[in-house]
């Protein structure tokens, strides 16, 4: 039987979430930042992007909060 040694055990499963999803934000965030370079339709298109990603964070928002529902529940 092999035991998995983990990189770091104080590190739980909600950490490397929120990493995970924090690397994913910044990804997202620096693909549509403003440059001083970007043509006009660049910025158009970065701007689109950013309201497809809040309508995005809109809709999945409610998925999230039945989640954390199910799971307190769960745990009672």
């Amino acid at each position: 039987m092999r035991i998995r040694k983990e990189e770091n055990p104080t590190e739980t499963m909600a950490d490397k979430m929120l990493v995970a999803t924090r690397t994913s934000y910044r990804k997202f965030a620096d693909y549509v930042a403003f440059r001083d370079e970007d043509p006009i339709w660049m910025l158009s298109y970065k701007i689109l992007m950013r309201i497809v990603g809040i309508i995005f964070t809109i809709l999945i928002s409610p998925f999230v909060i039945i989640g954390f529902i199910v799971a307190i529940l769960a745990v009672l």
